[in-house]
């Protein structure tokens, strides 16, 4: 989320807000100019880093308000989210070089010592899937909040600018219930992984391969009941998960959610990033902190970040059911991602077709048609990729240890989580379904749930 220079513990009154969007206008031309001196200094090696979010569940698969707090009081190496039965581990964004297998293998003892963590405080389980299909229709995001200041902040800015809507989720008895009217902030869980630009162009052409790349990374990992086809009761609802807000830019680009255009330059899209409502105070002291700390809160399926590093980070990605699959479909990603870079194809698909994209992998999953060099199945552009991905493996010499074979059993089966889960559903009910996946991603770690 980047980091909070203003020791601000409350909203920003209209004076306040008005008084740090002429700062950031001000100084814009004096400040991002300097940022990217001193990035373009120390760039010049890849760095890899991965974030896995979960839900602190009961052994049903229901929230346990207020379970973070208690279990983060003793795991630095985690951190909240959104609401305040949702937790993040993080990587560390430092280290260069570092492989998805590298971080794999920190990813895992990190999640296992967060659920001992998480059993031994509350009972509890982390629970790694897209949406929670347990969220309660009464339950709010503003009741379910952390109390913190920051994250009051931004519950702020959520209550005045999320869109609210239905989100569908399957019964025991087969019958869909709508959860309500709800934000649907706090239900997503996400794999973010990011690669670093070793240049600012480098950084641009990066940003580009991700934003076509998102689509088809989706039809792979979807992971939820939601964002799956046949679960929820129509195409919209699915929609409504990728497209969150309502706010919106001077160029109609919305602060959450999709950012469907290619970008020709890092100052335009600081610009763009920085063409929103500011959450935090402008402090002319410390200027460059403070644009970084307002950059911190545009977040787009694909972000670019200047805090450090360049930092390309995909959104786009559902938790997976197991770290193994996650290191796996970030393996994907970023292979193909580097390869495209390497061959000068960041733009495979038409950027009219890129919002169109992203909607079809998340309704049709790995059977949707979708653009790249023209309309395919996305399990033939996944397939594709994929031997791009081992093609730039092969070159560099990198050694794959079985991640890719993951994905290769997906493509094959043409079958990403959430459309094996929703067979599981078909054949068993829901309540049983859901027991499996649960023993699941509990008990059978280093198994995949699907690949």
């Amino acid at each position: 989320m980047g980091k909070d220079v203003s020791n601000q513990t409350r909203p920003l009154t209209d004076e306040e807000r008005a008084f740090a969007s002429e700062g950031f206008a001000r100084y814009y031309d004096d400040v991002i100019p300097q940022i990217i001196e001193e990035l373009d200094k120390g760039a010049g090696e890849r760095r890899f880093g991965v974030e896995l979010e979960y839900h602190c569940v009961d052994g049903e698969g229901i929230m346990i308000p207020g379970s973070a707090a208690r279990v983060l009081e003793g795991a630095d190496f985690a951190v909240p989210e959104a609401v305040n039965f949702q937790i993040e581990l993080v990587s560390d964004p430092y280290a260069v070089n570092k492989g998805p297998l590298a971080c794999l293998e920190e990813m895992v003892d990190k999640e296992q010592r967060l659920s001992d963590a998480l059993a031994d405080c509350t009972g509890g389980i982390l629970f790694p899937v897209g949406v929670l299909p347990t969220y309660r229709k009464s339950d709010g995001l503003n009741d379910l909040s952390i109390p913190r200041a920051r994250n009051q902040i931004i519950l702020d800015y959520v209550l005045r600018f999320m869109k609210q809507g239905p989100v569908v989720a399957a019964t025991h008895d087969g019958i869909p219930i709508n959860l309500g009217h709800i934000h649907t902030a706090g239900l997503i869980n996400e794999t973010h992984v990011s690669l670093s630009g070793i240049s600012a162009a480098d950084s641009v052409s990066l940003f580009n391969a991700a934003t076509a790349l998102a689509a088809p990374v989706v039809a792979l990992s979807a992971n939820s009941t939601s964002v799956s086809r046949r679960v929820t009761s129509n195409q919209d609802e699915q929609i409504f998960l990728y497209e969150q807000n309502k706010e919106t830019n001077s160029s109609g680009i919305q602060r959450v959610g999709l950012f469907p255009k290619y970008i020709s330059s890092l100052h335009d899209y600081i610009r763009q990033a920085m063409d929103f409502d500011p959450i935090f105070k402008f402090d002319e002291e410390r200027k460059p902190e403070s644009f970084l700390s307002h950059m911190s809160t545009y977040w787009p399926w694909v972000r670019l970040q200047v805090n450090g590093f360049y930092r390309v980070e995909l959104r786009s990605v559902s938790k997976q059911p197991t770290v193994l699959e996650d290191a796996a479909v970030a393996a994907f990603y970023i292979y193909s991602a580097l390869s495209l870079l390497e061959k000068g194809d960041t733009r495979p698909v038409n950027e009219r077709e890129l919002r169109t994209n992203l909607y079809r992998a998340a309704h049709g999953g790995l059977s949707a048609d979708i653009d790249w060099h023209g309309r395919a199945p996305a399990a033939l552009v996944c397939s594709h990729l994929l031997n791009v991905a081992r093609q730039y493996m092969e070159r560099h010499d990198i050694k794959d240890d079985g991640l890719l074979g993951i994905v290769e059993k997906r493509i094959a089966d043409s079958v990403n989580p959430a459309t094996l889960f929703r067979e599981k559903y078909f054949s068993k009910g829901y309540d049983h379904a859901l027991a499996d996946y649960i023993e699941h991603t509990q008990s059978h770690r280093n198994v995949p749930f699907a690949g």
